[in-house]
């Protein structure tokens, strides 16, 4: 590991830039998270090591879980769906609230779920699920069957 992060510091001095080391962050994914490494540094200062990062929208974990995010996607639609609530109380039409719906509540729950998705537990799922089918609802007054996601 050291031989390749010295080749990258290298190969930044020979192109005139330097890493951040405010923005850098260093994380072990898996079985790595009990080995015990040396922290990487430049001249600059330590790398900061961490056991949860988010990049892109997509919070990762290092033991490979994806409970933290699906608890951030959870609690954000959440506040959203309270708004689609607010709105259904004030009496817009049913299409605005399904517009509201889609636009807003939708793709916080489905951004990147080619990325995690695969790897969520069934209880996980359910809890993406409910909250979907609450902002169906309240969107477009209808009732949705309950349906079960089963174990792989």
């Amino acid at each position: 590991m050291p031989s390749q992060f010295t080749s990258l510091l290298s190969w930044t001095a020979n192109n005139n830039m330097q890493i951040n080391t405010s923005k850098t962050k260093e994380m072990f994914l898996g079985r790595l998270i009990a080995a015990n490494f040396p922290h990487l540094s430049t001249s600059t200062g330590l790398i900061e090591r961490v056991t949860t990062f988010k990049l892109l929208g997509i919070n990762f974990e290092a033991n490979l879980s994806w409970s933290l995010h699906i608890n951030i996607i959870f609690a954000k639609a959440s506040k959203r769906l309270y708004f689609l609530k607010q709105l259904k109380r004030a009496r817009l039409p049913t299409d605005q609230l399904l517009h509201f719906y889609v636009a807003v509540i939708r793709p916080v729950v489905e951004y990147c779920t080619p990325v995690w998705h695969y790897a969520i537990n069934c209880a996980q799922a359910e809890q993406l699920k409910s909250i979907q089918k609450q902002g169906w609802v309240s969107a477009c007054n209808l009732f949705l069957p309950d349906i079960r996601f089963k174990p792989v």
